[in-house]
């Protein structure tokens, strides 16, 4: 009954819509994160052009990452790079758009929305 009363009073027609609107901003972020990783790999690609070295070469090679502290040296950077670009790939895969939505918007921003949410409903 009291999602009747909330249906009618366009309650959770603005829940959904706000989640919609949230998960649209997600899905810019990740698209701007895959352009960001793109230009980076194609930066490095000219690089190891001009120093000769091909795409089919340099991810024949090993990638070593090394750590150190808050530091990290990358032994190849343009697989590194291209590594980057196919998981920003596959995090836009349609098939992974809801694990990436809600592992980003939920950790933060759903217990805000259904916080208010619910309390805006528990007074009415």
């Amino acid at each position: 009954m009291q999602l009747f009363y909330q249906w009618k009073a366009k309650y959770v027609i603005t829940l959904l819509l706000f989640l919609v609107v949230l998960c649209g901003f997600s899905s810019y972020a990740q698209y701007s994160s895959m352009h960001q990783k793109e230009a980076r790999f194609d930066d490095t690609m000219e690089m190891y052009e001009k120093d000769g070295i091909t795409l089919k070469q340099a991810l024949s090679e090993d990638l070593e990452i090394i750590k150190d502290g808050n530091s990290e040296e990358i032994s190849n950077i343009l697989k590194y790079d291209y590594y980057r670009v196919i998981a920003a790939k596959v995090a836009l895969n349609p098939l992974n758009a809801p694990n990436q939505i809600f592992t980003s918007v939920a950790i933060l921003f759903l217990p805000i929305i259904f916080g208010i949410y619910s309390s805006h409903v528990a007074f009415f």
